[in-house]
């Protein structure tokens, strides 16, 4: 969380103060300002920021391990981990797993990718 922060913090503190200042002679008040500029230029770090936090949530073991009550219950990694504690191990099955786990967060990627390369590669110009 701390990081997500750190990263719209960085973003913002380079938002050129022009623009602001442009919209406020032209009569916009501040929640224009941020619905019609700042929101739309933000959209590179929205796209980081929401494929980090869900490959973060996504692999979260610990705490659903703790509160599911039976196997019907448990979701992708924790179920993952059963599989791997049973002899003979069914590599088929683990595999199968992992690609339930990736599809999910490849496909996010995939249709963000175009905001994220750019926010990646806006990040050391100036």
């Amino acid at each position: 969380m701390r990081f997500t922060f750190f990263l719209f913090y960085q973003f913002f503190i380079g938002f050129p103060k022009a623009l602001e200042e442009a919209a406020l002679i032209d009569g916009a008040n501040w929640l224009k300002i941020y619905w019609k500029i700042a929101l739309p230029l933000s959209k590179p770090i929205l796209s980081s920021v929401a494929i980090l936090q869900f490959l973060t949530q996504w692999g979260f073991f610990l705490w659903p391990l703790m509160v599911t009550r039976g196997p019907e219950y448990r979701p992708l990694p924790v179920a993952m981990q059963v599989f791997f504690g049973q002899y003979p191990r069914d590599w088929g099955d683990i595999m199968a797993f992992a690609t339930m786990m990736t599809a999910p967060v490849l496909m996010l990627f995939v249709a963000l990718q175009g905001q994220y390369v750019k926010s990646i590669s806006q990040t050391g110009i100036k």
